[in-house]
């Protein structure tokens, strides 16, 4: 049946098309799941910064939503992207 499928969550890892590391090539090779930040083509996918032992700060996304595009979802993606949280206490 055509039953859509998203998947959700903190990866912990790059699970991205580009670079993608070593255990989530199965999400690609075997499934026609999509990363939504891939499909919406925003340039704002920060979802973790941190900073190396020289102060450097790293931004990466390790927060992923995943979706099978398909004739089943009626969805067009006209903005998005990654909102960044502050902390304002």
């Amino acid at each position: 049946p055509n039953i859509p499928v998203i998947i959700g969550g903190d990866f912990n890892g790059n699970a991205s098309t580009q670079g993608t590391e070593r255990e989530f090539a199965a999400l690609y090779a075997k499934t026609g799941l999509r990363d939504v930040c891939e499909l919406m083509a925003t340039s704002q996918r920060t979802t973790f910064q941190y900073f190396d032992d020289k102060g450097q700060e790293l931004a990466m996304q390790l927060d992923y939503l995943f979706i099978e595009p398909g004739e089943h979802l009626n969805y067009e993606f006209t903005e998005g992207g990654v909102l960044n949280f502050m902390d304002y206490r």
